[in-house]
């Protein structure tokens, strides 16, 4: 018969131990504080949980890797979506691999004041964590924004900010 080994469950965010609340809650989901996470926090984790996740097989139980599945856990890096770049099999790998572009974690106002270019690659790509991302920050009205920015300036599309959140590039496949 095979035992489990099991160790306390550690908080990300300042290594204490997690203890289980007395009611849990409702949909039995824990706050994960994703908020304080940056862009090269998540970089770290998926390179870790690639290196880990290889080594799981044959010694974790199957019931958690099963888990892992169910989760749809996955150390899957950066993803392009949407027919210009996928078009091009240059920028692709450009956009993925190259260490040149800028990554910058989306941010609506920022994405808003960035020119961009038609004739070549460009210089800065920005990243969401997912497409939910995406519809949230889209989903209001945009007569704020408007109003907002255009009393600002626009970036040029090369312009890094201090304020950016930068992700690394893929591993070259």
């Amino acid at each position: 018969m095979k035992q489990a080994v099991c160790k306390p469950a550690l908080s990300p965010m300042n290594g204490t131990p997690l203890t289980q609340s007395a009611t849990p809650p409702d949909d039995f989901v824990i706050d994960q504080g994703w908020s304080g996470y940056t862009a090269q926090d998540h970089a770290i984790w998926r390179r870790l949980f690639e290196r880990q996740s290889k080594t799981l097989p044959g010694r974790a139980c199957e019931e958690y890797l099963n888990g892992l599945r169910g989760l749809d856990v996955a150390a899957d890096g950066l993803r392009i979506y949407g027919s210009g770049i996928v078009s091009s099999r240059s920028e692709s790998v450009y956009a993925l691999e190259d260490p040149a572009p800028n990554r910058i974690g989306f941010d609506l106002p920022r994405i808003m004041r960035t020119g961009y270019r038609i004739d070549d690659l460009q210089t800065v790509y920005f990243v969401i964590e997912s497409f939910d991302q995406l519809f949230d920050a889209t989903r209001p009205d945009f007569t704020g924004y408007y109003e907002t920015l255009k009393r600002r300036d626009d970036y040029a599309p090369e312009t890094a900010l201090d304020s950016d959140l930068t992700v690394p590039p893929n591993p070259a496949a």
